[in-house]
């Protein structure tokens, strides 16, 4: 039965063509309040939002019904059952560091769990040069990230949010390896056509989607920025098509 529920999970994820836009909105900002990027988001197409349980404790009833949720919890299997009764489309856990740090071990404790319980994992492995607090840089080998997508899916993930190689050919290096569903992440702030350019290039290089967060939410319209971005996973619009959206 608990397959059962990931499917059904699963089908809120990506209900029509198969490709998802990702906001990851994880934090309360002091220019605008939550609520209102999170309608605006809304508006320009976003498929789903990353969050935290204080965020869905506190805004739940402002977004329920409106856009399927996923949890950003600690990788720790308890954080599971609260998922469920959360009633989240999925959870997602993380780690940003060197290849030879990623704790796949307790990845797979905790993938376990979801498959107990019908829940759906995304997981995020980034690998860097160092630790952010050692002021690592991201890693763009597409050899090191399909490594680390690869053991993600051995260790049971569902869906997996990596970097972007920088161009198409090495990205589908990846993605026709790997048999689950890869959306990039969004990187670095960058100018508008950049950022579009990366999600382009995702596509073209057999990504299903992006998860852009400070990228659309600390955007002067995030509401025009997630419209070009959809435009282009949804839309297969060209770059300049995509930017026509933010005029």
């Amino acid at each position: 039965m608990s397959s059962i529920g990931k499917v059904m999970k699963l089908g809120r994820l990506f209900p029509n063509d198969g490709r998802i836009l990702i906001i990851p909105h994880e934090a309360i900002r002091v220019q605008a309040r939550w609520v209102d990027i999170t309608k605006a988001v809304i508006r320009g197409g976003a498929d789903a939002l990353i969050v935290t349980s204080g965020i869905l404790k506190t805004h739940h009833s402002k977004i329920a019904g409106k856009i399927p949720i996923i949890m950003n919890v600690p990788l720790d299997p308890e954080y599971v059952d609260i998922a469920v009764k959360m009633d989240v489309a999925a959870v997602k856990v993380h780690h940003f560091g060197p290849e030879n740090t990623f704790p796949w071990d307790e990845v797979q404790k905790f993938s376990m769990k979801c498959e107990e319980e019908g829940m759906p994992l995304l997981y995020e492995p980034v690998p860097m040069t160092a630790f952010w607090s050692e002021g690592g840089n991201y890693v763009y080998d597409p050899d090191i990230i399909m490594k680390a997508v690869l053991n993600a899916v051995a260790r049971g993930a569902d869906l997996i949010k990596t970097s972007y190689t920088g161009d198409p050919e090495s990205f589908k290096k990846i993605t026709s390896r790997c048999p689950l569903p890869i959306v990039a992440l969004g990187g670095p702030l960058v100018p508008d056509r950049d950022t579009l350019e990366w999600i382009k290039g995702t596509m073209e290089g057999g990504g299903v989607g992006g998860a852009f967060g400070r990228t659309t939410t600390t955007h002067k319209s995030p509401e025009k920025m997630v419209r070009a971005i959809h435009r282009i996973i949804h839309d297969d619009a060209t770059v300049d098509e995509a930017l026509k959206e933010l005029q």
